[in-house]
């Protein structure tokens, strides 16, 4: 539900770098699959990118790429990836899973997102943590962004 509104939030085109946080099993991928499926990719082609590291999708209003940084094994190998390039694109959306562990390469103007998955008593024993409720958490330094952020979380 909510990558319909991550998706139509467009900024005027304005090259989005979002940051994606959480643990092992948060929804990271899940979120990029729900923005890719608003966005009108077929779903069923947006897989985690742990192995290939990326992942890239072409979408009415620009490309979308799909990065995981956890198997990043340093700077160079982030680099040689071609994020200076996505983050400038107009239209594009780069999202980076485990973006905390190379927070240092991200710019300035990346929005952030903490996922977390919600401990409630209400879980039954036949939901597994796939169903368990998740808080999203929004955050960015640069204004523009931060407008970007506010129509999102306003939605």
């Amino acid at each position: 539900m909510v990558g319909q509104p991550l998706c139509s939030a467009t900024g005027d085109a304005l090259p989005l770098v979002i940051g994606l946080c959480g643990t092992l099993g948060a929804g990271k991928t899940r979120l990029v699959q729900e923005i890719c499926r608003a966005a009108g990719v077929d779903v069923t082609e947006v897989t985690s990118p742990t192995f290939t590291l990326v992942q890239s999708y072409s979408t009415a209003t620009g490309i979308l790429h799909h990065l995981d940084a956890y198997r990043i094994a340093d700077v160079d190998e982030f680099w040689q990836l071609g994020m200076d390039d996505w983050w400038w694109e107009p239209g594009c959306r780069t999202f980076v899973e485990w973006a905390d562990r190379v927070v240092a390469e991200m710019p300035a103007e990346t929005i952030w997102v903490r996922m977390t998955i919600d401990d409630t008593p209400v879980v039954t024993e036949s939901q597994d943590q796939s169903s368990a409720p998740r808080t999203l958490a929004f955050w960015g330094a640069d204004p523009i962004r931060c407008d970007w952020i506010r129509q999102v979380t306003n939605l």
